[in-house]
């Protein structure tokens, strides 16, 4: 990427799965040399911010002392630690899709908010993380379910941009 501008195979071909882990790792060997350091770093702190955004998903279903605990096993686990440590894009997808779920259930269930757009836009940057975000992406029309009532009619043209952006 630092040489071409795009994941492109010495040989010919592009690497496109991952696309936006994939950049920010080229700005990280950009800033501190090439090394295991700058591989290394935005899977950190993508798994960091996995802990952080884990606690405030649980505080939307549980009391402040379970979501500290939570936190607190997933700050521990192996398998958060391992896959933090991976130049990989698993950190980053698993840090995007935590955000996506916290979005997708704050904001998404309130027809009237703006913010409802957010878990969309998460959405979109999870697709540019790892391909297979478009099977979480699915959990977009969970709210629309929600906005069904005997007044359907009314919501279902008030709530027609949020559909046609989720498709």
């Amino acid at each position: 990427i630092l040489e071409f501008g795009l994941p492109r195979y010495p040989d010919g071909g592009y690497y496109v799965r991952g696309m936006l882990p994939q950049y920010l790792t080229a700005i990280s060997i950009y800033l501190f040399g090439d090394g295991n350091f700058a591989y290394r770093l935005p899977a950190a702190l993508f798994g960091t911010g996995t802990i952080a955004m884990s606690y405030f998903l649980a505080r939307q279903f549980l009391d402040r002392t379970w979501s500290i605990l939570l936190a607190m096993i997933l700050a521990f686990s192996s398998w958060e630690i391992e896959f933090s440590r991976f130049a990989r894009m698993y950190a980053p997808f698993q840090f995007v899709a935590v955000c996506f779920f916290w979005s997708l259930y704050r904001h998404s269930f309130d027809e009237t908010s703006i913010k409802r757009y957010f878990a969309i836009a998460i959405a979109i940057v999870g697709v540019f993380t790892h391909e297979l975000f478009i099977f979480v992406a699915i959990f977009l029309f969970l709210p629309v379910l929600a906005w069904l009532d005997t007044n359907w009619r009314v919501r279902f043209r008030g709530q027609l941009l949020y559909i046609v952006l989720s498709i």
